[in-house]
Parts: structure tokens; sequence; C-alpha cells
């Protein structure tokens, strides 16, 4: 079982090549701007702000993780001295 493309449709490089680039006929330089210097400046705060609420979201939610754990393992052990207690 061969796993190679036969030859009919291999293409050279430079074919390739030329072929994605005449595609590509104006410079994307040039063309029409959606959005204006401005609102793209807006776009950039409003993600950095994103950003620094997930990550404070995030936080507490690591912090919370931290809190109910130890409360969980420290009810556990006591559960567990009380336990051992009781059964002598």
């Amino acid at each position: 079982m061969s796993l190679t493309m036969p030859a009919s449709h291999r293409t050279s490089d430079a074919s390739q090549s030329s072929r994605y680039s005449s595609d590509n006929d104006f410079n994307q330089d040039e063309a029409p701007s959606l959005f204006s210097r401005e609102e793209l400046r807006q776009f950039a705060a409003d993600d950095a702000e994103a950003g620094r609420r997930i990550g404070k979201i995030l936080t507490a939610l690591f912090i919370y993780t931290i809190v109910a754990m130890s409360i969980a393992i420290w009810w556990s052990f006591r559960l567990m001295l009380l336990h051992q207690y009781f059964s002598k």
C-alpha cells in the first residue's frame, strides 16, 4: 500500500507558488479597511480589559479551589481523628 501522491497530481514548487501569488494580485496594505484606526485602538483596549478580567476571574477561582480543598482536608482529618478517638 503506497501513501504517496500519484505523479499526475504532483506539481512543482514553482508552479504552486505562482498559482498562489496570482490569486493575490492586490497589495494587502492598499486594501480598504473595515474599521478606523480609533476603532482598532478601542478593540485593542477592550481585548486588554477582557484579558485582565479573565485573569481576575481565574485567580478568584483558583483561590476558591485552594480554600475549598483546605476545608475538605481539614474536615476529613477531623472526622478521622474523631473516629479514632471514639473507636477506642
